[in-house]
């Protein structure tokens, strides 16, 4: 039997991708009797089954990056079944609505903030008729000629009520693959460029979280999971939330591995101890949106921490036997030349300039105060939302700004190059603390394997960071001095040619191979490691 709706989460690449929010709004509708199907779009996707299967209702997930791949599933949808209703929800169109009516075509309704809901009330009334569209919370349409916004919805208060999201379909295409969960929604901080900031913080008992967890371990066989909440230390650093987490997993006897976010205060209020418990309880990855280390620039970004709270924080959580990731926003409208040598050096000595860092640019959403900021300050024009495309109050941040994307994010040669070997040692990095994790439950000598694997992992790093760091040394002593543009090309051909480049990524390639070998009498998935 068709199902009266279908949910499309649409990937840019051809690997399936995961949307919670998708996922936990098919779960309600199903749960609530509306027949409800999830479809996982990728580049290679055909469209036979949306065409030859008449559905009343589809949705997607919205973002900037993959808008033109829906609009070409929504003329094509359309063309062959026109009584179709398009619905498109997520953080992007809530905080845009008004230009995604205008500017993409066939868009029927919008979803505002959280999907649940509203999908509901909103399907009810397109497939029966059941309520009035004018007292439908939380989306926006046209009627006639004009662009309606109905009134806000509120968010979801007991969280506890939601069913499990539905991860059927997914496990079925992507096994073995860490699944994004939620513990909280929302957000206690006041970061200026980001569209959760200031939301009101909910979250689930932890009862009901670790139920989900042991669910999807026991029914799917995936036991690693990437927690979406802001910050699980959220609100104020509330330490007690994660040792009724840790200490509900110790008594359930399971070992769920774990990556989550945390603010970079928390250094202040744990202990060793703490952490050793987090580590036993399958904390494997912490993502610390530190963004800089210059108090100019957390100012301007409206971080709650300063540089000295980043710094030591980094120091402190550093060889807790988990991956310590790192937020980083190098360049910015307010940026100056100071920063971004302050930057420059802070992460080469924590060797984190082998992820590249220095080349992250600032994504300005609306609806965000630092995009109200740029917008007033001429810095910024919202031109089809392209987010990355703003000017810098400092000149010499500008030609150098002006250089690297030139040079170096549009040259697709070097910038493919440098792009797999960032992913290296961020992506592949979380991998291993997995393998750690998973290879407690064997003797201290097979952990020692993935130990020493760790070891050579981070020298590999230090011979990356050092040519990153020279690198962009140097060209920031160019641009500051104003030296000529022979010089900065100088630079590429001195630190990124690709014989350099093409001898780590053998060393890459290589490192991978070592370790498969040596893991093989162990049950671990071959695709953990080779992706």
């Amino acid at each position: 039997m068709v199902s009266d709706v279908l949910l499309c989460p649409v990937s840019i690449t051809d690997i399936p991708q995961e949307e919670l929010g998708i996922e936990s709004i098919s779960s309600y509708l199903n749960f609530k009797n509306v027949s409800t199907n999830i479809f996982y779009f990728t580049k290679n996707n055909k469209y036979l089954d949306i065409i030859k299967n008449k559905f009343k209702i589809i949705g997607f997930n919205l973002f900037y990056s993959n808008m033109h791949i829906i609009q070409e599933i929504i003329d094509i949808v359309k063309k062959h079944n026109p009584e179709v209703k398009i619905i498109v929800g997520g953080h992007y169109v809530t905080h845009n609505s008004e230009f995604v009516l205008k500017n993409l075509t066939d868009i029927d309704y919008i979803i505002r903030d959280e999907g649940e809901y509203t999908f509901y009330e909103l399907s009810m009334y397109l497939l029966h008729g059941i309520n009035n569209i004018n007292c439908i919370k939380g989306i926006s349409y046209y009627k006639e000629q004009s662009i309606i916004h109905n009134e806000k919805r509120e968010p979801i208060k007991d969280l506890d009520l939601l069913p499990f999201a539905d991860r059927s379909k997914f496990v079925s295409l992507k096994k073995h693959t860490p699944l994004f969960i939620e513990s909280a929604r929302g957000c206690t901080g006041t970061c200026s460029f980001c569209s959760a900031a200031k939301s009101r913080w909910r979250y689930k008992s932890i009862s009901k979280f670790v139920d989900e967890m042991e669910y999807l371990i026991k029914n799917y066989g995936n036991d690693t999971f990437d927690l979406t909440d802001s910050s699980f230390d959220n609100p104020n650093y509330n330490i007690s939330h994660i040792n009724e987490y840790i200490t509900e997993i110790e008594e359930r006897k399971i070992s769920p591995k774990l990556f989550i976010y945390l603010k970079s205060g928390i250094y202040k209020h744990v202990d060793d101890i703490f952490w050793k418990r987090f580590v036993q309880a399958g904390l494997c990855s912490a993502f610390i949106g530190v963004e800089s280390f210059s108090d100019h620039d957390l100012r301007y970004l409206s971080k709650s921490a300063n540089a000295t709270d980043n710094i030591n924080c980094i120091k402190g959580l550093k060889n807790k036997g988990f991956r310590l990731a790192l937020g980083f926003i190098s360049f910015h409208p307010y940026v100056n030349m100071e920063s971004l040598k302050i930057n420059n050096e802070i992460l080469y000595s924590e060797n984190y300039t082998s992820r590249f860092l220095q080349f992250n640019y600032l994504q300005i959403y609306p609806g965000t105060d630092i995009y109200i900021r740029a917008i007033n300050d001429g810095l910024y024009i919202d031109n089809i939302n392209d987010v990355s495309n703003f000017s810098f109050v400092d000149k010499r941040v500008q030609e150098l700004s002006d250089y690297i994307k030139l040079n170096i994010l549009s040259n697709n040669n070097l910038y493919n190059r440098i792009k797999v070997i960032a992913d290296y040692f961020t992506s592949f990095e979380k991998t291993l603390y997995v393998i750690k994790s998973r290879l407690k439950t064997y003797d201290n000598q097979d952990e020692k394997i993935i130990d020493d694997f760790i070891d050579d992992f981070n020298q590999l790093s230090q011979g990356v960071s050092y040519l990153v760091y020279n690198f962009f040394k140097q060209l920031i002593f160019a641009f500051e001095n104003q030296e000529n543009q022979r010089f900065s090309i100088e630079l590429i051909e001195t630190y990124f040619n690709p014989s350099t480049l093409e001898r780590y990524l053998f060393k890459i390639s290589s490192s991978k191979m070592q370790l498969m070998k040596k893991l093989s009498k162990y049950n671990i998935p071959l695709s953990e490691i080779i992706r």
